[in-house]
């Protein structure tokens, strides 16, 4: 921790042990969703699947006021139709998660599963798919 502007090594020691103690007191982390579970689908585009799942790589927690009591909106992000080939563990995407009233907090998302490359007829069955639901 950097602190300026204060008249002596131990104001600004005093001021840094100060600002830390209210971070630990005044705040919380609260866990939303736990490491590995299924967060949302993403459309892949010229693989052998359609779509692949995200899931957070680790757990997805916002920081708020102790006691909070107020809601939040969680939104996952991601540029889509991703491109095959997608491996297990790449960054496909990530949630943002705001709680009222305090700004969003970013968690990354990772593919849950391969989709390699696909040939012509992979990508005629997808599209049949996309165009049919069957």
């Amino acid at each position: 921790m950097v602190i300026a502007g204060m008249s002596s090594e131990k104001a600004r020691r005093d001021e840094a042990e100060r600002l830390m103690a209210w971070g630990f007191d005044a705040w919380e982390g609260r866990e939303i969703v736990p490491a590995g579970a299924k967060i949302g689908t993403i459309e892949v585009g010229k693989g052998t699947r359609p779509t692949l799942e995200a899931e957070a790589a680790i757990p997805v927690r916002m920081t708020v006021p102790k006691g909070y009591a107020g809601g939040y909106r969680a939104t996952l992000r991601s540029r889509s139709p991703l491109a095959a080939p997608v491996a297990r563990g790449t960054r496909v995407a990530e949630l943002v998660v705001t709680p009222e009233g305090l700004p969003p907090q970013t968690t990354p998302l990772l593919a849950a599963h391969d989709v390699a490359a696909g040939g012509w007829l992979d990508r005629a069955r997808i599209g049949f798919y996309r165009l049919t639901g069957l």
